[in-house]
């Protein structure tokens, strides 16, 4: 026989209605391990909607369209952390990559959506959207949410300041005094906000922090001599802050060629959307909180197709640091 919902409120304890309210989008007013119990037993039971019914009664059919914009970042993580939040609701996703001609396009925009039959959009383009694109989907008439974008109404993104403070946090706690950070100048919020979130937890703890910014398309072999000059003084710093992949190739490479010994002369803390392991050195770092943040997306997404939920935005924080030994009390190698 199906799967019920008053089955899956028998499993976890809880009422048919929490349930129905938290598969709706509602979960916010509910306690995070009441979610996460009602989305395991959906996963683990099998519960399935009669989408059939499901429309006929409602008008939705439990689509979530993920619009994928020409400067997007989706990575694996990400996109396999919604589609997981998006079945835990028993929603699936439909994802596109519509240039911003097609965005923009008020008759083949709407063509496209109803092909889908989408319920609802996640829009993932990080920045600059075109005025025009902005105002087509705007006017669409169905709930958006817009993805790992700075926005005061309708958009879930990680709190970058918040990890800035987090990984100075995690050096100064390890002794270091000389921090500095390498973060390149761009136009996506996140870059800023980790700059100024380092500089305010060391200027919280009076510790000064010496920052190397570029602009984001830097060749590598300029990267890497700037970060060899940031580190050839000698006052040089005995921690380093980097903010991606390349940043973390520069450290290493320009502290091989000053004959640093990692982490023993140069400790590394960064950012990432999975365990960093370049060439077998594993560094520790702040992993982007995209599970939690696509478990927000998708809730505040249904929340507005059920007409009951906030447009506010969310900040997603990062959780603790990945520690693997590449940053180490100062002194002690």
């Amino acid at each position: 026989m199906p799967v019920t919902m008053k089955d899956i409120a028998g499993h976890c304890g809880v009422s048919r209605s929490t349930v129905s309210l938290i598969l709706s989008g509602q979960g916010h007013r509910f306690h995070d391990t009441v979610v996460k119990r009602v989305e395991l037993a959906v996963t683990k039971l099998g519960y399935r909607h009669n989408r059939s019914a499901l429309a006929v009664r409602t008008g939705r059919f439990g689509c979530l369209a993920l619009l994928l914009g020409k400067r997007c970042y989706m990575p694996p993580e990400l996109l396999r952390a919604l589609a997981q939040a998006a079945a835990a609701r028993d929603h699936h996703i439909a994802t596109a990559v519509p240039s911003d001609e097609l965005l923009a396009d008020q008759v083949a925009m709407p063509q496209m959506l109803r092909s889908f039959y989408a319920d609802g959009i996640i829009i993932d383009y990080v920045h600059d959207a075109p005025d025009s694109a902005e105002a087509v989907l705007a006017g669409l008439g169905l709930p958006l949410v817009w993805l790992n974008v700075k926005r005061p109404q309708g958009a879930v993104h990680p709190d970058d300041l918040q990890g800035g403070r987090l990984v100075a946090e995690h050096l100064l706690r390890l002794g270091h005094r000389r921090i500095a950070s390498v973060i390149p100048r761009g136009p996506h919020y996140s870059l800023d906000d980790r700059a100024r979130g380092a500089a305010e937890a060391c200027a919280a703890a009076g510790v000064p922090l010496r920052e190397l910014r570029y602009a984001t398309a830097c060749p590598s072999a300029e990267r890497i001599a700037s970060v060899r000059e940031l580190l050839a003084g000698a006052d040089r710093p005995t921690a380093l802050i980097w903010h991606a992949a390349a940043e973390l190739v520069a450290a290493r490479l320009a502290a091989q060629s000053l004959g640093l010994s990692l982490p023993r002369d140069l400790s590394l803390v960064g950012f990432g959307d999975r365990p960093a392991d370049l060439v077998g050195q594993p560094s520790d770092l702040a992993l982007l909180p995209w599970r939690a943040a696509a478990s927000q997306t998708v809730e505040m997404l249904l929340g507005l197709i059920a007409t009951t939920g906030s447009n506010r935005s969310r900040t997603v924080p990062f959780a603790a640091i990945e520690a693997v030994g590449s940053a180490i009390p100062w002194g002690s190698g």
